[in-house]
């Protein structure tokens, strides 16, 4: 399992992470701005629903897209 952190800077509104064979999203918690992202064509959803509750931690996206993973 590939397992995906993101450490980048804090002010970033949009952010495309397709085709990277993340598996678990988390990480979030420093990305205030962050309203637009990407996550299509992943490996996330192997265990159900816990793969995505890291979203839980940006609650500024306002646009996702999550299609093409084993959700």
């Amino acid at each position: 399992t590939v397992k995906f952190k993101i450490r980048i800077i804090s002010q970033s509104i949009n952010l495309n992470l397709s085709d990277n064979q993340i598996s678990v999203v988390e990480g979030f918690s420093t990305l205030n701005c962050l309203q637009n992202l990407q996550i299509k064509r992943n490996r996330i959803g192997g265990n159900g629903l816990d793969d995505v509750k890291g979203l839980l931690e940006c609650p500024s996206i306002s646009a996702l897209d999550i299609s093409d993973n084993h959700i």
